[in-house]
């Protein structure tokens, strides 16, 4: 359906959006957490939990935080994995 008036079309195309917008962000997390269930969404990303990333590190050899910084440039971490996961799980 379209309007003549661009506002029209904007405000409609809002509205839209956020009638919608919970069940497409719901099925796209149920959709993920089917391939990949101990991941947590956060941002707009979904990221690997701390064990992951602690396996990770052990199971790769890294040993200090410029060598875990120089692999995620390189791009050899797979999707989800922080590039500075001593921030990422820091406490507060």
């Amino acid at each position: 359906m379209g309007y003549k008036d661009p506002a029209k079309s904007r405000e409609y195309q809002r509205e839209w959006r956020e009638k919608n917008r919970e069940k497409f962000r719901a099925k796209s997390r149920e959709y993920y957490r089917e391939k990949h269930p101990n991941c947590k969404h956060r941002y707009g990303v979904f990221h690997h939990d701390f064990e992951t990333h602690h396996q990770l590190a052990i199971n790769s050899g890294i040993e200090t935080v410029l060598e875990w910084v120089m692999c995620h440039k390189m791009g050899l971490f797979p999707d989800g994995i922080y590039s500075n996961p001593d921030q990422a799980f820091r406490r507060k």
